[in-house]
């Protein structure tokens, strides 16, 4: 068994969802490095500044539903993972926008993995 995390931002165009995400990330990227910077340390995690290179790099997604399905499809075959926690909520990210991609993916991403709900709620 393999989990990762990654932030899902979904909404009904892809070009909707990446501003969301855009904008949201780029507050929490921020204070990610808030820290360190406070205490003089270097920041060595390899977090890209913005959303589009962290999308690219598999770290997160922002698009819709069926190209959530494809990249959850992505990180199983890629990199083997048979759990995904989905952080919905990040940043700057209105509470509007968390709760309309937890819909999606209830309504949309999450029924498109029937067997590999019943494997995780075999274990």
């Amino acid at each position: 068994k393999l989990g990762a995390s990654r932030h899902v931002i979904l909404a009904e165009t892809e070009s909707e969802a990446r501003a969301e995400a855009g904008q949201a990330y780029r507050t929490w990227r921020t204070n990610m490095e808030l820290l360190w910077k406070l205490r003089g340390v270097p920041f060595t995690l390899p977090l890209p500044m913005q959303f589009d290179e962290y999308q690219q790099a598999g770290f997160g997604f922002a698009g819709t539903a069926a190209g959530a399905r494809d990249f959850i499809r992505g990180q199983m075959g890629t990199a083997g993972v048979n759990y995904l926690a989905c952080g919905i909520a990040f940043g700057t990210l209105p509470v509007a926008a968390a709760l309309r991609t937890a819909n999606l993916l209830a309504r949309e991403v999450m029924p498109a993995f029937p067997e590999e709900k019943r494997a995780a709620d075999a274990t």
